[in-house]
């Protein structure tokens, strides 16, 4: 298995789309659980944090309110205090599991220099970090289970030269772009080792495309 970099969405470990920063607990220790028992001591694991549905709901009003700038400033600081709790619940989470690692979370997901509020994705934080960590595999754990066409079925494997032409069901309070943001973020790096989209509200999911391929949507890169 060697290196793998997983992004964990904030889909997944809270509620999106209430706007709402709580965590679910008792899903993420099944998680825990299950990357721990499937995890050799040769492999090593790169944990990315989405956001969270406090840090997209908060992050859509910078964006697309008519705030002030000072008004910006304090919304996005609420912001950057959140997802840092989130952080520190999930690594004490994973620590109990006995994984000795820590989570890296989207913390302070903008550049602030000339007056606008950038958001920097999760996605492009994985895909950079696998990148320069040379990973033999990327995951990407959302709430659903994988890419989906406009009417809800499961797209099992796509080619990234071609999948522009397809439509896709999509989550319209997601800021950071969605799926077609995800998938652009990936041709755009072209990674060079297996890529996957599957539902990490399954636990046994992490499992299955830690070890191999599950249920999901594998991404097919013909330069591989």
């Amino acid at each position: 298995m060697g290196m793998i970099v997983l992004k964990i969405g904030g889909s997944v470990f809270t509620d999106k789309r209430s706007g709402g920063a709580l965590i679910n607990f008792e899903l993420l220790e099944s998680i825990a659980l299950q990357i721990r028992t499937t995890l050799t001591s040769h492999d090593y694991l790169v944990i990315v944090l989405g956001g969270g549905g406090l840090a997209h709901s908060l992050m859509k009003r910078i964006l697309t309110g008519r705030l002030t700038p000072a008004e910006k400033q304090k919304t996005a600081q609420v912001v950057r205090q959140a997802l840092r709790k989130q952080k520190f619940e999930v690594e004490i989470i994973f620590r109990n599991a006995g994984l000795s690692s820590e989570c890296m979370s989207v913390v302070g997901p903008w550049l602030f220099g000339t007056g606008e509020f950038i958001v920097l994705s999760g996605d492009t934080i994985v895909l950079e970090l696998a990148k320069r960590l040379g990973a033999d595999k990327i995951l990407f754990a959302s709430d659903v289970p994988g890419v989906l066409t406009s009417s809800g079925a499961l797209i099992p494997e796509i080619d990234l030269n071609n999948y522009q032409h397809q439509s896709y069901k999509d989550n319209e309070n997601d800021v950071t772009g969605g799926m077609l943001g995800k998938l652009e973020a990936i041709k755009k790096y072209n990674p060079q080792c297996p890529v996957a989209i599957f539902s990490g509200l399954t636990p046994s999911f992490y499992h299955d495309w830690i070890l191999e391929c599950g249920i999901g949507t594998r991404i097919k890169n013909s330069s591989r």
